[in-house]
């Protein structure tokens, strides 16, 4: 393989077994490169995932150093583990990418920009709500050229796209007398940038008779800290999002799929870590008794994004089109090639915007052609940077949203 041979370094071999044996799983095929985004791209071997799990053996080790190139090669891979489903030994290309960048997080010192974006990133997670003031400021002329000029123009786009907040309540009732209950994941930007989609999960869930519990102990799922490299913080935020939803008679619903994967990985680390069910909305509403809820038909159409969280990992993406063909009139649209990345992958559209931009643009370009009205999904990193990159007459919304909007109510239940 055509690796760069100034990623190769010795150094001193401190030997990490468990990772290698992982690495040794991948036999080379080569079946996944086809399916690689950031190999289409380039056609460079450093960037497909046999390539990245070839120097994270190395790294594994001790043959190879960490080095800038690497790191780049490894920072590169958008996580979305289109590979995995074509593999044929099964290899866990995404958990060994998170546990190769924790190898290069503990070996190498962070640069500034690293420092700054953790802080930023930590003081988000602990106080979210402020971020819905940033939306505002977004879009303020003055604070976009002083964003520029920071560095951190990239981040513009994302957060004045965002959903102005609406504020949660612990508790909500059932819009009927049953006994139902479910608890609803938020997790850390939910309240902030994602709002509208959270009242709509509950205004469904409501009229569906279940009364819902939004645990105030939750955070981040950690997601974003894991894919970086930093598996110990990851695990605290495990641990204290397992604490807040430890009640095993009731379900675990959560809205953005990227999220999703991350709560599932809980129970792969350990079988007990969610006794109860944990499930996708879309997908917990269509194993419901949907047929009971009537919708006003919609002459418009919509263009189902289906995220890799959905489509991959959780292999969920098949509720959002089952529960849209409810509402009479829409017609519906499929992505041509939805099997590739959109581009966004988490922080990924803000570290790498030129190459999150090209992965997006075919789905513009097929959304204009289309002249859809809707686009729609489930993941709320995608639908931030598909928000930023179509037109501003195409409506980027949660399936759910939709739903809710044509949705017959009958009566009144305070969540709008």
């Amino acid at each position: 393989m055509d690796i760069p041979q100034n990623i190769f370094m010795a150094k001193n071999r401190v030997i990490d077994n468990a990772l290698f044996l992982k690495t040794e799983q991948c036999v080379r095929c080569a079946s996944c490169a086809p399916r690689c985004p950031t190999y289409a791209l380039s056609l460079n071997e450093a960037e497909s995932p046999r390539g990245r799990i070839t120097m994270i053996a190395g790294l594994a080790t001790g043959q190879i150093s960490a080095t800038e190139s690497l790191q780049q090669h490894l920072d590169n891979c958008l996580t979305c583990r289109a590979c995995e489903q074509v593999c044929p030994a099964e290899v866990e290309v995404g958990d060994i990418l998170d546990q190769g960048r924790a190898l290069t997080h503990r070996r190498r010192w962070p640069t500034l920009a690293q420092l700054l974006f953790n802080k930023v990133l930590d003081q988000i997670i602990a106080h979210p709500k402020p971020l819905a003031r940033l939306t505002t400021l977004a879009r303020l002329k003055w604070v976009q050229r002083m964003a520029h000029t920071l560095g951190f123009g990239a981040w513009l786009p994302a957060l004045s796209a965002a959903q102005p907040t609406m504020p949660l309540h612990a508790h909500y009732p059932s819009g009927s007398d049953s006994d139902k209950r479910v608890q609803l994941f938020v997790g850390c930007l939910g309240e902030a940038m994602q709002s509208h989609t959270l009242n709509a999960a509950l205004y469904l869930l409501s009229h569906l008779g279940f009364s819902v519990q939004i645990p105030k102990e939750q955070t981040c799922c950690g997601a974003l800290h894991k894919h970086r490299g930093e598996i110990g913080r990851a695990n605290r935020f495990a641990s204290q999002n397992l604490q807040a939803f430890s009640d095993p008679a009731v379900a675990v619903i959560y809205c953005a799929t990227g999220c999703g994967v991350t709560l599932k990985e809980y129970q792969a680390d350990s079988p007990d870590a969610f006794p109860m069910r944990l499930l996708e909305i879309n997908e917990f509403i269509a194993q419901c008794e949907f047929d009971t809820l009537e919708f006003e038909p919609l002459h418009e159409k919509v263009l189902i994004h289906d995220p890799c969280s959905a489509r991959y990992p959780l292999k969920c993406a098949q509720f959002s089109h089952q529960l849209l063909n409810q509402i009479e009139g829409l017609e519906i649209f499929t992505l041509a090639n939805n099997q590739h990345c959109c581009g966004a992958a988490g922080t990924y559209m803000l570290s790498h915007p030129e190459t999150a931009h090209t992965l997006v643009s075919s789905i513009v370009e097929e959304a204009v052609r289309l002249q859809v009205d809707y686009v729609v999904s489930s993941n709320i990193g995608c639908a931030l940077h598909l928000g930023v990159h179509l037109p501003k007459s195409i409506r980027v919304c949660h399936p759910v949203e939709l739903l809710a909007q044509q949705l017959i109510s009958r009566h009144k239940l305070g969540v709008e």
